[in-house]
């Protein structure tokens, strides 16, 4: 649960310059990697986790799975960030929303 929490922490000081809305996350992604801001609704399932950490719902289990995309989602926001380029990093995260 830290290591999620942490890790969304990233998106937030990267990505988020206002940390309720993921749609400049969704665009970030669009421009470097295609599809639609509706094609990126992985972004928006994470955010969904990160909320029921946070707010205290009954589920508070995060799998491995979710936990994994977000280490690949923070580590491509790091490559676009730094102008990086990790085309099977890329190609990770095309996979996990569907685009590939």
């Amino acid at each position: 649960m830290t290591e999620y929490l942490q890790l969304w922490f990233v998106v937030e000081a990267i990505a988020m310059p206002d940390i309720t809305n993921i749609a400049p996350v969704k665009s970030r992604l669009v421009d470097a990697l295609g599809g639609k801001r509706e094609n990126w609704e992985l972004v928006g399932l994470l955010f969904g986790k990160r909320g029921n950490l946070v707010h205290g719902a009954d589920e508070r289990d995060i799998d491995d799975d979710s936990l994994a995309q977000l280490r690949n989602l923070v580590e491509v926001l790091l490559c676009l960030e730094f102008g990086l380029e990790d085309p099977e990093r890329f190609d990770r995260l095309r996979a996990a929303a569907g685009l590939a």
